[in-house]
């Protein structure tokens, strides 16, 4: 870590060495001329590098052209569909470390302030040069002409390659016209924002119940195990609902242990835990505490089958009515309960299990006949 004064010929110096600007602060002389904090990481973890690895959804960064209109006191129409709410439920935005590189150059200090506060929101984990400098050198290999002005826009590039990013979205037509098929051999696609807003479109659209997207797979459902829990609240633990991760590991831990006849399950996908749910038996039914699917290829379908498994379980139980008390529920599990028969009541979320043969009338008594024996938690 250092610090450079902005006006010294060192400051170009640093993001050659592969140091990434920080922060910013008036320096200590009488003229109080500006200083940037300088950092170089070295590819270890830092507090948020697990948190980001535990996130499934796919990565697109952005390049600076599109950063800059995006963040711009009257963003441009075109990166504007960016900023729709939906797109966040099934991709991730980033900026790769070179960007703070570009946010330097700028000759407003209040202008740079602003930039790097709202990049600082979209930072990934530090790649060094070690890690984005053999994709730069593949790239510059199947371009041995690429000229000199476009070697900053081949960083992003290569930076956004390392960090494991799906897209680059940009709206510079030669860098996707140039570089999208090298780009595309080393799995990053070169798009514009209204092509990646259709694209994510599509993937959404997509997103329903489709065993297909498990073909292929090892799909395995199991209790938890003592080798398993440790971490577990790491995996399931719901940011975006403002979940804390101390309270998740002790309602983890008091499920694990059976309190109060509770069950804790997994669903794994190739081994990896994809899915959670526990429940446990009570006067007023089923009671599920628990039900969690993380992000990710088949998201939705695990979603569905965790919400089978529970109203399977109520029906081998005799259980009636079905409670989720979950208040931190994740994302595709939300979108499934319609499909699976589940309805919001209060803050709960409430099905019924009916079993037998009879006319529709005859449902339809046994449903109001079975809400009105709801427990007083799911009246509330």
């Amino acid at each position: 870590m250092l610090s450079c004064r902005n006006d010294f010929p060192a400051h170009r110096l640093w993001d050659r060495l592969d140091f990434l600007a920080l922060s910013e602060r008036p320096g200590n002389g009488f003229d109080r001329k500006p200083l940037t904090r300088w950092f170089r990481p070295f590819g270890r973890p830092d507090l948020f590098t697990y948190l980001q690895e535990t996130d499934s959804r796919p990565l697109g960064t952005m390049d600076a052209c599109v950063f800059f209109d995006l963040v711009a006191p009257n963003p441009k129409p075109v990166a504007q569909q960016l900023r729709a709410d939906w797109l966040d439920e099934h991709v991730r935005f980033g900026v790769t470390d070179h960007l703070f590189a570009e946010i330097i150059k700028g000759k407003d200090p209040d202008e740079r302030r602003r930039q790097r506060a709202e990049a600082d929101q979209l930072r990934r984990s530090p790649t060094p040069r070690a890690v984005w400098k053999p994709y730069y050198d593949r790239i510059l290999a199947a371009h041995p002409d690429a000229p000199a002005k476009h070697q900053s826009d081949l960083v992003h590039v290569a930076q956004s390659i390392a960090l494991g990013a799906a897209w680059l979205i940009t709206t510079d037509g030669t860098l996707t016209r140039r570089y999208a098929a090298v780009a595309e051999s080393l799995g990053l696609r070169l798009v514009k924002p209204p092509a990646f807003v259709r694209e994510i479109h599509q993937l959404a659209r997509r997103d329903r119940y489709r065993p297909v997207d498990l073909a292929g797979t090892d799909v395995t459902r199991r209790e938890a195990d003592a080798d398993t829990l440790a971490g577990l609240a790491e995996i399931f633990v719901n940011h975006r609902a403002d979940e804390r991760l101390r309270g998740l590991r002790q309602h983890i831990d008091v499920a694990a242990a059976g309190v109060g006849e509770q069950r804790l399950e997994l669903i794994d996908v190739d081994r990896e835990p994809r899915g959670l749910v526990s429940w446990r038996v009570t006067a007023g039914g089923l009671e599920v505490g628990l039900i969690r699917a993380t992000t990710g290829r088949g998201e939705t379908t695990i979603a569905r089958h965790l919400l089978a498994m529970v109203r399977d379980q109520a029906v081998s139980v005799g259980a009636e009515t079905i409670t989720i008390t979950d208040p931190s529920v994740t994302a595709a599990v939300q979108r499934s309960y319609r499909d699976e028969g589940f309805a919001a009541r209060g803050e709960v979320v409430v099905a019924h299990a009916l079993r037998g043969c009879g006319t529709l009338g005859d449902l339809r008594t046994a449903g109001r006949r079975t809400s009105a024996r709801r427990s007083p938690r799911a009246r509330s």
